[in-house]
């Protein structure tokens, strides 16, 4: 995992959330990281998330939220999932990301995709 990585450039985590399938760290330094699960990982500035950036875009559109839609299925993916007014966890997500969604589809390799769309009425 990438804690041990930061651990040898001597950037310790000072804290760390979620569970053996997924979470974040916080190096203290502007930045925490995503784990997921097994070896995957994203680094992420403070403030920044995929829910934040929903909120800029239909801001910007001066669209409602209540009309969006979210397709998610990892710890990156909560904020948006929690912000959308329709969220939609894939199969193979993580039950974090499940249990935020107001829908779950099948698995990516069992066109989860296009069932989601479907779903959602886009196509």
């Amino acid at each position: 995992m990438h804690i041990h990585r930061a651990q040898r450039d001597g950037a310790r985590p000072e804290r760390r959330h979620g569970s053996a399938r997924g979470g974040s760290i916080s190096t203290g330094a502007g930045v925490r990281g995503l784990v997921g699960p097994g070896v995957s990982g994203e680094l992420v500035a403070n403030g920044v998330s995929k829910g934040a950036g929903l909120a800029r875009v239909v801001a910007h559109l001066g669209a409602d939220v209540a009309d969006t839609i979210a397709v998610g299925d990892s710890a990156n993916d909560l904020p948006m999932l929690a912000a959308a007014g329709t969220s939609i966890a894939m199969g193979n997500g993580t039950p974090e990301a499940k249990a935020a969604a107001s829908w779950v589809t099948s698995r990516i390799d069992e066109d989860g995709l296009a069932r989601a769309f479907a779903h959602a009425a886009l196509i």
